[in-house]
């Protein structure tokens, strides 16, 4: 008698169903299930029976893998948080602290050199340290992420592109001076906004300072969703309280204390 795909008849003349295990470990490739029968109809009608819930547990766990837009947005939230405190540290210490101009023309030739040649190059620890903190960003289990291993790293190599070009971007913007603009001298040592030369009293209006300044905050990509919202919400009582049309050369030391009370 021809016995069903996933049926085996033990020595002992009981049946047992077999499954295998999807990506099991090397020492356990099967499940076998004793059937606790001697009769190969019934045997078969429990074998298919079973195929049947297995199949739908398999196609249940490909489901629960992450989606595309889910995934990309993660590694890009990983990135920005990561450019966020590069950014902090070069505002802090210097565009040129530790700066190493070879090394980081190197790493970005090899991450433009494409998928294949980088991560052949990196090897797999770099490949599963990569994939760990991407799982551990998320606070999704790894075998999700495994699941669609190709686009993670592959996302993740694109936008360390995107990381290191803006990294190169704030550091140029750093170097560059304005001798158009004038400060005075506390507020050149506290790296306090300048007002534009010769304005006078017709510079920015307050609201459009605070417009200015979130608008360049959210083009170079420093702020996550949760800190754009935290300032908004304080520039938005800061503007509530001065009121929106109050130039900014016009506001002072009172004001701020005001503000402060």
């Amino acid at each position: 008698m021809k016995l069903a795909a996933y049926l085996y008849l033990s020595r002992h003349g009981v049946f047992y169903f077999r499954w295998p295990v999807p990506n099991g470990p090397s020492s356990r490739q099967t499940v076998r299930i004793s059937l606790q029968t001697r009769c190969p109809k019934r045997a078969s009608l429990l074998a298919r029976h079973l195929a049947s819930c297995g199949e739908s547990l398999r196609l249940q766990a490909l489901g629960s893998s992450m989606r595309y837009d889910g995934l990309k947005s993660c590694v890009e939230a990983m990135l920005r948080e990561s450019l966020r405190l590069t950014v902090a540290r070069l505002d802090k210490q210097g565009p040129l602290h530790n700066y190493n101009a070879t090394a980081e023309e190197n790493t970005w030739g090899l991450l433009a050199a494409g998928p294949e040649d980088y991560w052949d190059i990196v090897g797999t620890s770099e490949i599963e340290r990569t994939l760990d903190k991407i799982a551990a960003f998320a606070g999704r289990p790894r075998s999700e992420i495994d699941e669609s291993q190709s686009d993670a790293l592959e996302l993740y190599r694109v936008g360390q592109l995107a990381y290191w070009d803006a990294v190169a971007e704030h550091r140029k913007r750093l170097q560059k001076l304005d001798l158009m603009t004038e400060a005075s001298p506390d507020e050149a040592l506290n790296g306090q906004a300048k007002r534009p030369y010769g304005a006078g009293s017709q510079g920015a209006t307050l609201a459009e300072a605070v417009a200015a300044y979130i608008k360049e905050h959210a083009q170079m990509g420093v702020w996550v969703d949760r800190t754009r919202a935290k300032q908004e919400a304080t520039l938005g009582v800061l503007v509530e309280l001065l009121g929106g049309a109050t130039r900014m050369a016009t506001i002072g030391k009172q004001d701020a204390q005001n503000v402060k009370a």
